[in-house]
């Protein structure tokens, strides 16, 4: 499944497809773990990168195992520690890879895996699923341009180095020969992660080919047979509600003319097929053939939204209406007057029966003519502080009789 420059039958795209779809969220993380350690190791690495230029680095054969002055006697532990993170965040996930896979492809994998078992002694260890999945893994990890393609990210040397580094270590675990003289980091961070978890390792690939066992797809099976039993049952109780409805014969016959005017474009959502020759639409059509050609314009929802029938919207009736606001809602006043008058209004003391004390009644009097009055007049008004001037003078004048009264 490593080989893309030959043209292969399309089955094998979809499955490959497929198989690279399960192994990008893990890339997309593993980059951006890359992307952290690179910004925590950046300030020791700023002199490096200022002495010797990266394009001298990369006409460096790799043969040569060649490692910089400056960066030599600390690569070790840093890239021990990452590497170990990174194949945990592999190993703890790869059974969640294998479970996104479809049934029906993992079924592939089984049937192709009891026939190349016999000649490879790999896949008898850990299965054919899970060697393609780690190997779209070493590949895309091989691969800056699909790296940087599926994350978005621009990766430079600091980043694409324990990406390489994590590529021979999973190359490693997988049995595979490693080109050359391997580097002795990959045998010493397999050797630590052994140390640090056990068997740990055998035990994440045992657990992920259980997932592709015979009793998983049987039991997939048995369910997905129910289901399409189920399915088939809804269908049919559907298609009886409709015909049972009134015009339901008619509702069946629109149904029919949609499907059949959109069958290039159903087979090619249905085929799963990424190149399309023929350019199928993307929108449904939804023309019932010859019965129902009306001359109806398309759809303006401009047009629509500012129209009753063929009466256009009077916006400005509504806009610039002669709100009286210096009245309506003073600024100066607390509330509003239009939710006192409402409030005041409807008060027992403002009714008309109300049984008031002489105190009480003046009072409801006074509120009456300042709120409830209309005083509609262009002339001018007293100030309130006239008003209480006055009402202070009448009930001094008052209080001068009583007392003259009562002598």
């Amino acid at each position: 499944m490593s080989d893309t420059t030959r043209a292969v039958p399309s089955v094998i795209s979809c499955v490959r497809a497929i198989v690279t779809k399960a192994t990008n969220s893990l890339l997309i993380h593993l980059v951006s773990m890359a992307m952290g350690w690179q910004a925590t190791e950046e300030p020791s690495g700023a002199s490096f990168k200022q002495n010797v230029p990266e394009s001298v680095l990369a006409k460096i054969p790799k043969e040569w195992n060649y490692t910089p002055l400056e960066a030599r006697g600390k690569e070790t532990k840093t890239a021990i520690f990452i590497t170990i993170q990174a194949l945990s965040f592999i190993f703890t996930n790869l059974p969640l890879a294998v479970a996104s896979v479809p049934l029906p492809i993992r079924f592939l994998f089984q049937v192709a895996e009891k026939h190349l078992s016999q000649h490879a002694r790999q896949l008898r260890l850990m299965g054919l699923l899970l060697w393609a999945l780690l190997g779209c893994l070493v590949q895309g990890l091989e691969d800056p341009e699909t790296l940087e393609q599926i994350s978005g990210l621009a990766l430079d040397r600091g980043a694409k180095e324990p990406l390489a580094l994590l590529a021979e270590c999973l190359q490693a675990t997988m049995g595979i020969q490693q080109k050359g003289v391997p580097k002795p980091t990959v045998h010493k961070v397999l050797q630590a992660l052994e140390e640090k978890r056990p068997k740990w390792t055998n035990m994440q690939l045992q657990k992920a080919r259980k997932l592709c066992s015979d009793s998983v797809l049987e039991r997939g099976k048995e369910s997905g047979v129910a289901a399409a039993e189920l399915t088939e049952q809804k269908i049919g109780l559907m298609l009886l509600e409709v015909c049972h409805k009134a015009g339901g014969s008619d509702y069946l016959r629109q149904i029919y003319h949609i499907i059949q005017g959109n069958e290039e474009l159903l087979m090619f959502k249905l085929s799963g097929s990424t190149n399309s020759p023929n350019n199928p639409p993307h929108l449904v059509n939804f023309d019932l053939g010859s019965d129902s050609h009306a001359d109806t314009a398309g759809f303006n929802p401009l047009q629509q939204f500012d129209h009753i029938g063929k009466k256009k919207l009077d916006q400005s009736a509504v806009v610039d209406w002669a709100w009286d606001w210096p009245r309506l809602l003073p600024a100066y006043q607390g509330m509003s007057q239009v939710t006192f008058k409402t409030l005041l209004a409807n008060r027992w003391e403002m009714q008309e029966n109300a049984e008031l004390e002489d105190g009480e009644k003046f009072m409801v009097e006074e509120l009456q003519k300042a709120y409830f009055v209309c005083c509609c007049g262009p002339g001018p008004q007293d100030p309130p502080e006239a008003d209480e001037t006055l009402a202070k003078q009448t009930q001094g004048e008052t209080q001068q009789s009583d007392k003259s009264a009562a002598q």
